[in-house]
């Protein structure tokens, strides 16, 4: 797997009644397939995967599963290349 990360891949705390690392409060990892870069200051939360060839804003915040070849920015804000108006949809 190939990905550029200068984000932050972190875990939710799903029931503050459990210890964090019971066994029942663990939950998977996310999962960033071929060529995504997650940019500077991103966050994405919980055991989501993040299609092929994705693109994470900087300071973008993730908590859904992304479909290949998105550009994400805000939270959860998911364009296809040709819909993003800047020079990132081109390239």
């Amino acid at each position: 797997m190939r990905a550029a990360r200068f984000g932050d891949l972190i875990h939710r705390q799903l029931d503050p009644t459990k210890p964090w690392d019971a066994g029942e409060s663990m939950e998977t990892s996310s999962i960033l397939e071929d060529d995504v870069f997650v940019g500077w200051g991103a966050t994405v939360v919980g055991g989501v995967n993040i299609g092929r060839r994705t693109y994470v804003c900087a300071g973008a915040i993730v908590t859904k599963n992304v479909p290949a070849g998105r550009i994400v920015t805000g939270t959860n804000e998911f364009y296809e290349p040709h819909e993003w108006k800047g020079s990132l949809g081109t390239s």
